[in-house]
């Protein structure tokens, strides 16, 4: 599975207030590049653990950024989802990230 999504600045205003760790946010840049996936019903669904960053090209853009372990789902339709945990200023805080699709392509 391959997948880059990048926000926008428009969109990011939009959100308000996002809690402590808003600054993770700007500027919001994910891909995922030949990353092995599982599919049920449409469904994209990858495990992300500490071996997939030797193995995988993954990239998940913050200010302040560690390795991420956890899940990510990824339904074209509805949702793209991330849950889990990141290693943030030396410590492990949970993550849950979800964004609504479907999303704008690129032209």
């Amino acid at each position: 599975m391959t997948v880059d999504v990048w926000g926008t600045t428009e969109a990011l205003d939009a959100q308000g207030e996002t809690g402590p760790f808003g600054w993770a946010i700007h500027p919001p840049r994910l891909y995922l590049t030949a990353v092995p996936a599982t599919w049920t019903g449409g469904v994209a669904t990858v495990k992300i653990d500490d071996a997939m960053s030797g193995l995988c090209d993954i990239g998940l853009y913050l200010h302040e950024h560690g390795d991420v372990t956890g899940e990510l789902t990824l339904d074209p339709a509805r949702t793209l989802r991330i849950s889990g945990s990141a290693q943030i200023g030396g410590r492990a805080e949970s993550i849950d990230v979800q964004v609504d699709l479907p999303l704008l392509l690129p032209e």
